[in-house]
């Protein structure tokens, strides 16, 4: 069906009045009716100052159009025509008279400057003189060749999108059930506010039912929407009915009221809880034939949930696991949120040994096991709090995650975890390829951002790794974990100040106290003990006595207190925090004592069942120590099996970034007794940017180095590395600048 509506123009913009729409070029944006009658009715008496009493009259047509309305109204038409500069082109106001529509050329508002065509061929016609009916067969032609162009293109608008894969709507008028102009009036402008929203959704094609265009018959309405106003009790009730589009049954219904006085929130209120309502469905695919309205309910809740943890930041992650656990004393029925929430306890708690978070994951685990079916969450928290708990294997968990990923294909969640174990497993291929797609379509998706940027490093590629990350924290800057692993990598490759001035844009009070203890080890790193001791003062150790005493562990190991640090070390000691299991024995290893260090290094190791797994890398160091603290025990045998084999694993490990390697392989070829072949991986490292000369874990240089002061190259390494701490001393941002390295 071709509409016989002739088009107007306003500088390019098509205004094409039954269809609600302008258009320029590809652009085409849908209007309220009203406010497109307010245009229309404009450019009709263009040049001349229309009242707001004149509008009323001859747009709304009734008493109840108020000046907010107008007001409105205006507004709109100039954000969308872009008129929104401080001297107003198209729509001028007249102070106490009304508006003006200015156009240079009043004598036909029509198609004249579309494109420059019709208004070129009348314009030539006149000053070669051309005969007029040649040269208005031209200008009919033309119209009828850009009216079809137009029609072509809306309609392929309207109804060649029904196959886009977006949700098909049809918005009938809403009706006044009490009959009043004023419930008439809201019933309109809440019509035309949800065509407007919606029209502008990209998960929605909108068909209205006066669009000469398009046979209704014809086109695939997947949806109705319509509903009654009424007012009651100085409030307007809205009664909502979401409609099956292929046989007429009534969905759901929801009602929603609001204040007589503030019917425009409430309206506004209405028409964005539906458009974010569709783009939920859409984006999550959901079945919007056979969802009840508490299943969607759950299911717009769940939507908000995974948002909330597409940033990783303590808050959001608080945010969701309240937001789950408040849906589900609402819906308790709805299994999926029992699912939900337990990813979130898991992706969120980070250490599942936390008791009261174990507890939860697993009773919620436990309750959705009871179900007839279960979830593609549900497979995968299972599955990762099993491997977290040294239930399963790697091979096994990455298998379960594959079969989870099967029965929800798009979750990215599922699939960035996935490609972690990839990683994990040295599979980086395929980790790659998979956190790729991810990021492809969901560019601040915070795990796959912070997967990608540990798989890059992994493979030599640091410094895109860093760049990749400091990307993101511009546009995310509240994201802990992105935070965390940005600095941890500056550190890693040796730039210790980027990783201070970092620390010091970020508000530590709402961070986890974990930044605080890195910002402390970085100055340590620049050699400044002063600071990296006062910053270890400031993190927050109440309630915890371990802590306490970790801390102070720390601190005398700094200051070369050996007699206090072994005593605090050893209370330090425990088997609940492998961190700190292992204080006592490196102070053993700084006093000489390697006997006893070997002793604790052997116990310490016996209490983790899988010290060649996923703990190899971890305790990476600590193995390095131990083999160290055993070559000067005189098992020489014992240590050549040990460092050879620690020596291969290093092979195909990367020297500096994350799970760096740093210098281990000098410190292994120094126990092994060739101080020769020590000296060169130790100026190679050097060459590739190690710089960790003063290690906070040590109070200083690890003690394996000073066994290579006999080599001629050592004072060159050392005035080296202390020239470059001083370089970056001088460009630290904080407390601290240009301190002297102490010799």
């Amino acid at each position: 069906m071709q509409s016989t509506e002739q088009p107007l123009v306003l500088d390019g913009w098509i205004i094409l009045h039954e269809k609600s729409a302008i258009t320029k070029g590809s652009q085409t944006i849908h209007l309220e009716p009203k406010i497109m009658d307010v245009l229309v009715y404009l450019l009709k008496n263009a040049n001349r100052v229309i009242s707001r009493e004149e509008l009323t009259e001859n747009v709304w047509q009734s008493n109840y159009t108020s000046d907010e309305v107008i007001t409105r109204a205006i507004s709109v038409l100039r954000k969308k025509l872009g008129d929104t500069g401080k001297v107003h082109k198209y729509i001028k106001t007249i102070p106490k008279h009304g508006y003006v529509l200015e156009l240079e050329d009043v004598s036909d508002p029509t198609i004249d400057e579309a494109n420059g065509s019709l208004a070129s061929s009348q314009s030539t016609s006149a000053k070669q003189g051309i005969n007029p009916i040649i040269a208005m067969t031209i200008a009919i032609v033309t119209l009828i060749v850009l009216v079809v162009v137009f029609s072509v293109q809306l309609f392929k608008t309207e109804v060649v999108a029904v196959t886009d894969g977006k949700i098909n709507l049809k918005i009938d008028q809403f009706t006044a059930v009490d009959n009043r102009g004023s419930s008439e009036m809201v019933a309109r402008v809440l019509s035309e506010r949800l065509m407007t929203t919606l029209s502008n959704s990209e998960s929605a094609n909108v068909v209205v039912d006066h669009d000469s265009l398009l046979d209704l018959s014809d086109a695939r309405i997947d949806f109705i929407i319509r509903g009654g106003v009424q007012e009651i009790a100085n409030e307007y009730q809205v009664n909502f009915h979401f409609i099956n589009g292929s046989n007429g049954d009534v969905l759901w219904s929801q009602s929603f009221a609001g204040d007589r006085d503030a019917y425009h929130q409430l309206v506004n209120n209405i028409s964005q809880t539906i458009n974010y309502f569709i783009t939920v469905a859409y984006k999550d695919q959901l079945d919007l034939h056979n969802l009840s309205l508490k299943s969607l309910q759950a299911a717009i809740l769940i939507h908000q949930a995974r948002e909330l943890r597409r940033v990783n930041s303590k808050e959001n992650h608080a945010l969701a696991i309240n937001l789950l656990e408040n849906a589900l004393l609402s819906y308790p029925k709805e299994t999926r949120l029992k699912s939900e929430l337990a990813w979130t306890y898991l992706k969120g708690v980070g250490d599942i040994q936390n008791g009261d978070s174990k507890q939860r994951v697993q009773q919620l685990l436990e309750e959705q096991s009871q179900e007839s079916t279960q979830d593609a969450m549900y497979l995968g928290a299972n599955t990762l709090y099993r491997y977290q708990n040294d239930d399963i294997t790697l091979t096994q968990a990455i298998n379960e995650f594959k079969a989870a990923i099967e029965a929800e294909p798009d979750n990215i969640e599922l699939i960035t975890r996935l490609a972690t174990l990839y990683r994990v497993n040295g599979r980086y291929q395929q980790a790659g390829e998979l956190l790729s797609g991810v990021i492809a379509n969901n560019i601040d998706y915070s795990a796959a951002v912070f997967q990608w940027a540990k798989l890059q490093s992994q493979q030599n590629k640091t410094p895109q790794s860093i760049s990749l990350l400091e990307d993101y924290v511009k546009r995310n800057p509240q994201d802990f974990g992105i935070n965390q692993l940005l600095v941890q990598l500056y550190i890693d490759s040796g730039k210790f100040a980027p990783a201070i001035n970092h620390l010091h844009k970020i508000d530590m009070d709402q961070s986890n106290q974990q930044l605080l203890e890195i910002l402390a080890d970085s100055y340590y790193f620049l050699n400044q003990p002063e600071a990296t001791i006062r910053y270890y003062q400031k993190i927050d150790i109440t309630g915890s006595p371990i802590m306490s005493f970790q801390r102070d562990c720390l601190v005398e190991i700094l200051q070369k207190q050996y007699s206090q640090a072994e005593k605090s070390c050893q209370m330090a000691d425990t088997d609940n925090n492998y961190r700190s299991r292992f204080h006592y024995a490196r102070v053993l290893l700084l006093t000489r004592n390697f006997r006893s260090a070997v002793q604790r290094y052997e116990t310490a190791f016996a209490n983790i069942d899988d010290i060649k797994g996923k703990y190899s890398r971890a305790l990476l160091f600590e193995q390095i120590d131990y083999i160290y603290a055993l070559s000067q025990t005189e098992q020489s045998d014992k240590v050549q099996m040990l460092a050879d084999a620690m020596l291969q694993q290093l092979q195909n490990q990367n020297r500096m970034g994350y799970l760096g390697y740093g210098i281990s392989d000098v410190i292994l070829w120094i126990a092994k007794g060739d101080l020769e072949k020590a000296g060169d991986l130790f100026s190679q490292a050097l060459n590739q940017g190690w710089l960790h000369w003063y290690d906070y874990r040590y109070g200083g240089p690890h003690p394996a180095l000073q066994m290579l002061i006999t080599d001629e190259r050592y004072n060159q390494w050392k005035n080296y590395i202390e020239q470059a701490i001083v370089d970056q001393s001088n460009n630290v941002n904080g407390e601290l600048k240009q301190h002297p390295v102490a010799e």
